[in-house]
This record gives C-alpha cells, sequence and structure tokens, in this order.
C-alpha cells in the first residue's frame, strides 16, 4: 500500500500523540494543537530501523528516532548494551515490543519530570 510521506508522518505524530495523552494526561504537547498537528522536527518523528539480538537472535525493530536517542540514553545510563535493555523489555513486555520500548520511554522521562 503506498502511502503519502506526508501522510505518513501524521500518522506517525498521530500515535506519539495519543500515546502521550495515554501515559501523560494534561501535558501540552509542543506544536500541536486542535487545528495544527505538525511537530517542530519532524525528522525526530520519522521511523528508523535498527536491529538487535535478544538472546542470540536478530531482530529488527521500527521506533522513532526521538524513541531510539531516548533508549541509547537509557542504556547508557544504566550501563547497559542496547541489545540487554532491549532483552529486558522483551521478557517483561505484555503487547509488542516496540509498544513496550515507547511506553518504558515515556514512563522513564515521565519518572525524570522530563515531561
Amino acid at each position: 500500500m503506498n502511502m503519502n510521506p506526508e501522510r505518513e508522518e501524521d500518522i506517525t505524530f498521530n500515535i506519539i500523540l495519543a500515546l502521550v495523552q495515554i501515559f501523560l494526561p494534561g501535558l501540552t504537547v509542543p506544536g500541536a494543537d486542535a487545528t495544527n498537528t505538525r511537530m517542530y522536527d519532524i525528522e525526530d518523528a520519522q521511523l528508523k530501523k535498527h536491529s538487535v539480538t535478544i538472546s542470540g537472535h536478530r531482530t529488527s525493530i521500527s521506533l522513532e528516532a526521538c524513541f531510539w536517542r531516548h533508549l541509547r540514553a537509557i542504556a547508557k545510563e544504566r550501563e547497559l548494551s542496547i541489545n540487554e535493555l532491549v532483552r529486558q523489555l522483551d521478557e517483561a513486555r505484555a503487547g509488542s515490543l516496540s509498544g513496550a520500548i515507547r511506553a518504558f520511554v515515556l514512563q522513564n522521562l515521565e519518572k525524570k519530570g522530563r515531561l
């Protein structure tokens, strides 16, 4: 299915916005209002695919650039490799791995008071 790239960006942003609204109700997202759902840095919302190894198996995960950036920072803070942190999240998840990673990053940022 071919989608208009601008439409894909809108869908990606709306998914991120919905996650923020679910996990952080009442939070105001810069660049989003009832009439304008554009982000200031749309590049940060672009999906990026990375390969990881989980328990000896290679797999690829697609996440927005902002989630990869924060996941790397969290792994560094915890002195873990990305592979190990993703393995831990994979073991603990109930739904999709990418959704578990997004929720983990948002919860981590919320705990630090950065959202």
